[in-house]
C-alpha cells in the first residue's frame, strides 16, 4: 500500500471568534493614494482554529505606517503591548 500525505491547505478563511495566534511577518510595502505614495505595512500571523485542525490557518492585517496618536496602527500594537510601550519609547527611533 501506498501512502501519500497530503500537506495542509492554507487558508485565510477563518471562523468568527478569539484565537491564539503568532506573528509570522512584517512587510512595507508603498500604496499610490491622491497625496501621492503612502508606506504601509502588512502583518502576518498564524492563527490556531481549534475547529480547522486539518488547515494552515493564517490571518494578516494591513496599516498605514502612522504611529501617531489615534492611528489605526497605533491602536492596534497599544493593544498588544500596552501603552507603556509608546510612553518609553516617545521621541525615539523604532
Amino acid at each position: 500500500m501506498l501512502n501519500i500525505e497530503v500537506p495542509q491547505e492554507v487558508t485565510f478563511d477563518l471562523p468568527e471568534g478569539d484565537y491564539n495566534a503568532v506573528i509570522t511577518g512584517v512587510k512595507q510595502f508603498s500604496k499610490q493614494s491622491k497625496k501621492g505614495n503612502q508606506d504601509w505595512i502588512r502583518i502576518n500571523f498564524d492563527v490556531e482554529v481549534p475547529s480547522l485542525p486539518n488547515f494552515d490557518c493564517r490571518a494578516a492585517r494591513n496599516f498605514q505606517l502612522n504611529l501617531k496618536h489615534g492611528s489605526d496602527l497605533r491602536n492596534f500594537l497599544n493593544e498588544l503591548l500596552g501603552p507603556q510601550f509608546f510612553q518609553t519609547r516617545s521621541g525615539h527611533t523604532m
